[in-house]
């Protein structure tokens, strides 16, 4: 290092400035800054190239296992190469007064960045780029190494689109002794493996978690683990909690949604054992889209977001058309509705989609497709969650995901669909979300079939698609959730549930209203629903969907002003009425905390009840100890 005037905080050597020089290395800007090391864009002064220099923090000099974690890093870095990992091209060696190591330098965002400033992925780019980040990610692993901080941030997007796994400062590498801080969580917490957050031994099937919430943040916009803090996300993560993302991002797909759920789950031992299969399925589900070569769909969506997008929509239909056709002919039936499914998002008006729904409905009468079927179409304004738990990955990607309990509740208002159990005893209140024609089985092996709001919009602009039952007549199972309610059928009162289970309707479309008997807790719900002819096997259709639950009114007083926080979250301030959305349930217990600075914050329990008001007996605040 250039010599200095004086010295820093503790006698350190104070971090290098701009223009100075680290052996060879001329340092140039700053480009980025960690909680343990400054990254400079550099000039190697002897080759004449630009470099990465990232230089560990004066502070942590004098800490030993600090500089053996960067140590290691150099060491990981270079006992792999590969297109999609950053390379090393020299570390400054343990004496060195300063440590850095130098890198290639990655013009363009990391991936978060580009996110945030080029708006939303299409699918097609999310699984683009997935694709890369698990290249990358298998050689590491194929030489021991787990990254353990797979997140938006560490992938470097270069406009060439060839992806760059950055930052292996917190690796883990299975044949030597783990390192950790004492005190410290180290990587972000909202891409951390449970076994991670929970301090376990961990293997490649962390990374597999990691990258499963990156595509989910790629292909929905969001996070899979929220919460109000750190602690709160972690909690979540470890408990398996998880949005299904075919509702956040119905185009796309189940076949996405299934991939990413595959990498989410809680239990490692049912997650894929590397990320080889979950490769195989993005390359699946990029052929089927029309995407051959991952790095020239992010190079073109580099050249030009706006035109990407306005190109991608017809690109994408004309491919999944194809594909539908190619997979139908080959017996995929459920591959096949997927990609219609998809193509109606994308394209709700396109008329050969809807024909060839349409025709796959007639053919819903038949017992193969009745039997080898389960379709979920995408919903615009209400999307479905998985039958039974969250959906299975394809079994030909290799990608069997065995019951980990890994459900995720139904949200409120959200129409449901029954599953296999429905004859089983099982409470449908266990149902998930979906508007509902689905085909109860005598016995809970056989698959549902699903219509979504797309193909009853298709239905209603092909009506020929239900002429072959006209006149004919099938039973059906009403299941609304909760279950007081007056049901409805084309305007006319058939009355109560509990005296209206079942109903002989008519081949065809009709208009199903669930009237709740309490119209204070739950609003009516009204939809069109397709009745498919009987089924040769006996199966019976379920028509189900649940009621949107008003939200209950709080309030809480207090002898002094305070905040209230309802369930560890800020709501509003005591003596307000506070509106609480209900949410599954239309009676919940809620722990309510009044909290004021310079007082003990007081806890209390208040039982809410969809479209009540409570006020539970006003609380007095003592002055803290």
């Amino acid at each position: 290092m250039t010599p200095r005037s004086g010295q820093g905080y503790l006698g350190l050597m104070p971090a290098p400035d701009v223009g100075e020089k680290l052996g060879k290395y001329r340092l140039l800007e700053v480009v980025g800054e960690g909680g343990m090391a400054s990254v400079y864009r550099a000039t190697d002064e002897d080759l004449g190239r630009e470099v990465a220099v990232k230089v560990l923090h004066p502070h942590l000099e004098k800490r030993e296992d600090a500089r053996r974690r960067f140590r290691r890093e150099a060491m990981t870095i270079a006992r792999i190469s590969h297109p999609n990992i950053v390379s090393i091209y020299d570390y400054s060696g343990d004496d060195a007064e300063a440590s850095f190591i130098v890198t290639q330098f990655i013009r363009g965002p990391h991936l978060g960045k580009l996110h945030a400033d080029s708006g939303p992925f299409p699918a097609e780019l999310a699984a683009a780029i997935a694709r890369q980040v698990a290249e990358g990610l298998m050689v590491a692993h194929s030489a021991g190494i787990v990254h353990r901080d797979v997140k938006p941030e560490n992938i470097l997007v270069p406009s060439d689109g060839v992806l760059k796994i950055a930052d292996f400062g917190i690796v883990h590498i299975t044949d030597t002794q783990d390192m950790t801080v004492t005190g410290q969580i180290l990587g972000s917490p909202y891409y951390m493996s449970p076994e991670h957050v929970l301090g376990k031994g961990l293997d490649a099937r962390a990374d597999v978690f990691s990258f499963g919430s990156l595509l989910f943040f790629l292909v929905t916009g969001k996070l899979a683990f929220e919460g109000p803090n750190p602690h709160a996300v972690l909690k979540r993560i470890c408990e398996g909690e998880v949005v299904q993302p075919e509702r956040l991002a119905p185009a796309a797909g189940r076949a996405m949604s299934d991939i990413i759920l595959s990498c989410l789950e809680k239990d490692p031992a049912c997650r894929p054992p590397d990320l080889a299969p979950v490769a195989r399925a993005l390359d699946a589900y990029l052929a089927a889209a029309g995407v051959g070569d991952p790095v020239a769909e992010v190079a073109r969506f580099l050249g030009g977001p706006d035109a990407y997008r306005r190109d991608a929509v017809p690109r994408t239909v004309s491919a999944l058309l194809g594909s539908a056709g190619s997979l139908r002919e080959e017996g995929r039936m459920t591959e096949a509705m997927d990609a219609l499914n998809r193509v109606l998002c994308l394209d709700p008006g396109n008329r050969e989609a809807m024909a060839r729904v349409s025709e796959t409905v007639q053919a819903g009468s038949r017992r193969r497709l009745a039997t080898r079927l389960g379709v979920l179409l995408c919903a615009i304004a209400l999307v479905v969650a998985g039958v039974v738990g969250v959906p299975r990955v394809l079994a030909a990607f290799g990608l069997g995901r065995p019951g980990s309990g890994g459900e995720t509740a139904p949200d409120a208002g959200a129409p449901i669909a029954r599953g296999a159990a429905a004859d089983a005893g099982s409470d449908p209140g266990d149902a998930p979300p979906g508007p509902v024609a689905s085909m109860d089985p005598p016995d809970a092996g056989t698959v549902d079939v699903l219509l979504k709001p797309n193909v009853i919009k298709a239905l209603k602009k092909l009506p020929e698609a239900t002429a072959a039952g006209s006149g004919a007549k099938a039973t059906v199972k009403f299941v609304p959730i909760p279950k007081t309610v007056v049901v409805w059928v084309d305007g006319k009162k058939l009355g109560d549930y509990f005296n209206h289970q079942t109903a002989e309707l008519t081949v065809g479309k009709h208009t199903i209203l669930f009237e709740p008997e309490d119209p204070d807790c739950c609003e009516p719900a009204e939809w069109e629903v397709v009745v498919l002819p009987a089924a040769a096997d006996g199966r019976i259709q379920a028509i189900g969907q649940r009621l949107s639950l008003k939200p209950a009114t709080l309030l809480v007083s207090s002898d002094k002003p305070a905040k209230i926080l309802i369930d560890g979250k800020e709501a509003g301030h005591a003596g307000k009425p506070l509106t609480i959305p209900m949410e599954g349930d239309p009676v919940r217990k809620v722990t309510v905390t009044v909290s004021a600075e310079g007082y003990a914050p007081v806890t209390i329990q208040v039982k809410l009840q969809a479209g009540k008001s409570s006020s539970p007996p006003a609380v007095k605040l003592e002055p803290a100890a």
